[in-house]
């Protein structure tokens, strides 16, 4: 408990934001006005999108996101979509997520024993160009207890970004004094020990965005709520109970919760 009072100082750089469960329609409405409105109107430095839209269920989405990142393209660099990989039969069975397979310290030559495929974003034709994987790794006993900072490609000698480790290099793309983001070098393998504690409170999205088709736009941004996001690594995430959630030390817990302690322990020690 002493050591969560001492680091909650330290949870400023990252924000967590959960995504209302809505219909499927409402939900493409809301994002694709919502991640905009994040980047530009509430100038968060990353967003990071934590939910899962591979299925190819989400084109409205997708084309939305495509036309804004043309004509925004800068602006649609500072967002990075999670996703998984495809997993062969092989791989289902032989639980190729394990850390020590999968922990190689560069991509070229047969020392990695497990490689991954990314699966598409939205599963169709557009694919956006910033995304990473967002993976668990659980011990022998299925608890998550630390995590790489990246993996090898299965079809060349490419790294893949695991996405906690994408969103800290992107903060410190963006300008940072942080010692740890002078001390960055891009392909550095490291093992991360997993501190859920340092997750924090997570805000709610129609907080900041109009949920409502009644009142107007859905996800353009509400006025006069100030601005809590100004500089931070955002992590939107869904609320829906039983979807990726993992055993940890302190229990079961929301990947994002788990990506946001990730990413204030690369803040915070590199």
């Amino acid at each position: 408990e002493l050591s969560q009072r001492l680091k909650r100082q330290d949870l400023g750089r990252v924000a967590l934001v959960e995504v209302p469960r809505l219909s499927k329609k409402d939900t493409q409405a809301v994002l694709s006005r919502a991640i905009p409105a994040l980047v530009d109107g509430y100038n968060a430095r990353v967003v990071g999108v934590d939910i899962d839209f591979s299925g190819g269920e989400f084109p409205a989405l997708a084309a939305n996101f495509a036309d804004w990142s043309k004509n925004n393209p800068i602006s649609a660099r500072k967002v990075v979509w999670a996703v998984g990989y495809q997993a062969t039969a092989t791989k289902r069975n032989a639980a190729a997520e394990n850390i020590q397979a999968a922990f190689c310290q560069e991509c070229s030559g047969h020392s990695c024993q497990a490689r991954f495929r990314p699966n598409l974003v939205f599963g169709g034709a557009y694919n956006p160009p910033s995304y990473a994987l967002a993976i668990p790794f659980p011990d022998v006993d299925n608890v998550n207890r630390s995590s790489a900072r990246f993996v090898c490609h299965a079809d060349n000698e490419e790294p893949l970004d695991l996405f906690h480790f994408r969103l800290f290099k992107d903060y410190c793309a963006g300008g940072s004094n942080l010692v740890t983001c002078k001390a960055l070098q891009q392909n550095s393998q490291a093992k991360n020990p997993i501190y859920v504690w340092d997750a924090p409170d997570p805000l709610n999205l129609c907080g900041l965005v109009n949920c409502s088709a009644e009142s107007g736009e859905l996800g353009a941004q509400l006025r006069d709520k100030g601005n809590p996001l100004t500089d931070k690594i955002v992590i939107l995430y869904s609320d829906i109970p039983g979807n990726d959630e993992h055993v940890t030390t302190e229990g079961m817990q929301k990947g994002a919760a788990i990506e946001a302690a990730l990413v204030n322990n690369e803040l915070r020690f590199g």
